[in-house]
Formats: C-alpha cells, structure tokens, sequence
C-alpha cells in the first residue's frame, strides 16, 4: 500500500530541478550560442531542428511507456545518463563539438518534459498524493530565482558558466526522481482504449489553439534577448524579465486545483487565451525596461494558467492507457510551435526588426484565442 504522506514537495523538488536544467540550455541558449559566434538566423534554425527532433522522439518515447515495453524511470534515467555525457562535452575547448553537445542536450532536456508530467498521472493512479499546479507553481518560482542569479553570473563572468548550472540540477532531478516512490503503470480495464484512435476531436482542437499560442509565447521568450535590448537592456535587465515571468507564475499554478474545480478546465483555457492576446499587444507598446517587467507579470495568466489547464484537459479527457503519448502530443504541439518560432522569429529580426516580430507574434496569438473559443467541455468515462 502506498504511503498516505503529500508527496507535492518532492514532486516540486523533481519540478523544479527539470526546469533548471531546462534553463541554461534553452532560456539561455541564445545566449551560450550567440558567445560561440551564431547568428540570428543560425539560431533559429539551431532551435528549430533540435525542437523538431524531440517532435519525433517524444510520442516514440510515450509509447513505449504506455504499451510497458519502457518503464517511465528506465526512459529518465537513460535520458539522464545521456545528458550527462553531453554537458561534459561542453566544457571541450572545440567549438563544434560544443554546438553539437548543446543541440542534443536540448532536444533530451525537452524530450523529458512529458515524461515529468507523466510521473505526476502515474503519482496519482498509484494513490500518491501530490498537487500537479502547487509543484509546477514552485518550480516557476525557483526558475524565476534562478534566472536572476545566472543572469548577473553570466555579466560578471561568462557564458561558460551555463554548463555547469546544467550539471548541478540535472544531478539534484536524477537524484530526487530516483528517491521519488515507484508508481503502478498497469491500466488495467483500459486496454480497449490503448491505440491513438482514442484521442477525440476537442483534444486536437485544444492542440490546434496551443499550437498558435506557443508560436506566440515562443517568440517572445526564444528572442527575449533581443526584445530587451530593443528597449535599452542587457544581459542583467534579460535575466529580471526572465525572473519576473516565471515567479508570476507561482500564485495562478498554486491555486490552480480551486480555480479548476469552480470554474472548469475549458473556461481557464479560454480566459488564458485571452491574455496571451492582451500581452502581445502590449509589449508592442513597451518602450523600456521597466514596461517591460510590467508586461512580463502577465505570464501568470498566459502560460503560468494556461499550461497546467492544458494538462489537465489531457487527464480529463483521455484514458489512462494514453497518458504518455497524451502527454507527449501535448508538449509535441508545444515544441511545433517553439520550431515555427524559431524559424520565423530569427528570420524576421535579421530581415526586419524587433517591432515587426512583435506584430507578427500578436497575430499567432489572436489565432489561438479564436480557435480556443470553439472548446467545449467533454470528458471521456475512463479519465484519471
């Protein structure tokens, strides 16, 4: 019988140190790559292949985990193990095995991401208490903590320092996953509902206004950089706004579960929408610093609201045989459009300018707040 203790700050923990690693490689990646002499452009098509590459992986990888062919820890660890490699490779004075190693890195790092909202479906299937947005919430924060701290390292120091930020959190994610307890991945009078026909219609819907909304949210934080130097900024002013937008996602994840349960899944996603509208508009009015921080405050009811929900939506209304490869369409869709916004996004800046990046940004945003209008609630009978 499993243990009847909350298991939300362990959960948190193994949150947190994910997007810790998540961060030097690919907040800061521009930065790292821009040090190793990339242009716009060159970075923009690093980050696309590297998104399109983990596209493929990560329902590869959620499959073999629904079908029990790969526990959700032997898949981890394997990742882990990889990543580790990879991050020693970075400290090699060779620049292009340095490009090479921090490409495959970010395509493991995102490839993980599923698979740590998968423990927390698995968590709870297994009767391990834990609350997915007070988890998430906690890791923003840290991640908005952390990327003030590495911030100003990086000005007193250099970029050089962003591989080993890699490797100390990797260790603390592999070292807490490892402790965390093993969950029951049977789904048991599920298996008629195990092939992908049992993905319906409102599910891909939610993934087409993703899909536009995560173009826009991609831009904005793929090219972040440039959008504070366009107002007067630098690598420190970069690392506040990074800051500012993910601890303002601590108070909407946190409450989340009661907003969820008075309001409804759907209803949060179109209300999310709505601001990621709302704040693209505005920061093509941002002039400083300073309105900059403002509009970033934001993020709390753009992805810091519309990401948990989404999740949740996947729960709701998929079966459980289907979390993993849910779970990986759902980052899939997300990382799709972080591709079309590194594609577009480093075009546009060496073709044109911040401004015109912004406009087109508010563009991809006002498709998904249309599309997210047509969701109505439908929740399947054998949802977790």
């Amino acid at each position: 019988m499993k243990p009847s203790l909350n298991y939300t700050p362990h959960y948190a923990l193994i949150q947190s140190s994910y997007w810790l690693t998540n961060m030097p490689i690919l907040a800061f990646g521009p930065m790292y790559l821009y040090s190793l002499g990339l242009s716009n452009t060159a970075v923009g098509f690093f980050f696309a292949a590297a998104n399109l590459l983990s596209i493929l992986l990560q329902p590869m990888t959620g499959s073999l985990i629904d079908k029990e062919t790969l526990t959700l820890r032997q898949a981890v660890f394997s990742h882990a193990r990889l990543l580790f490699l990879l991050i020693g490779i970075l400290y090699l004075p060779i620049t292009s095995m340095k490009i090479g190693a921090h490409f495959l890195t970010l395509v493991l790092v995102i490839c993980l991401q599923p698979m740590v909202n998968t423990l927390s479906i698995d968590a709870l299937h297994s009767g391990i208490t834990l609350d997915f947005g007070i988890a998430r919430g906690t890791a923003s924060l840290v991640y908005g903590i952390s990327s003030l701290i590495l911030g100003k390292l990086i000005g007193i120091f250099d970029t050089s320092i962003i591989p080993l930020m890699a490797f100390l959190s990797l260790s603390t994610f592999t070292f807490a996953f490892y402790l965390f307890p093993k969950t029951i991945t049977s789904a048991e009078n599920d298996s008629n509902s195990s092939s992908l026909s049992g993905l319906n219609r409102p599910f891909f819907l939610m993934l087409l206004a993703t899909f536009f909304l995560f173009i826009n949210h991609c831009i904005l934080n793929n090219f972040l950089l440039r959008i504070v130097e366009n107002v007067g900024g630098g690598s420190t002013q970069f690392g506040i706004a990074l800051g500012i937008a993910a601890a303002a996602e601590l108070p909407i994840m946190a409450s989340f579960t009661k907003l969820q349960n008075r309001f409804g899944t759907v209803s949060l996603l179109r209300l999310s929408a709505m601001f990621f509208l709302v704040k693209s508009i505005l920061l093509i009015f941002a002039n400083s610093p300073t309105l900059l921080y403002v509009n970033q405050l934001l993020q709390m009811l753009t992805f810091g609201l519309y990401f948990p929900a989404a999740v949740a939506y996947v729960q709701e209304t998929l079966p459980f045989s289907l979390r993993a490869r849910s779970q990986a369409l759902l980052i899939s869709t997300i990382t799709l459009g972080c591709v079309i916004a590194s594609l577009l996004g480093g075009a546009v800046l060496d073709a044109l300018h911040v401004e015109a990046l912004l406009v087109i940004s508010a563009i991809f945003s006002t498709l998904g707040f249309i599309s997210i209008l047509f969701l109505k609630e439908k929740k399947s009978p054998k949802a977790l």
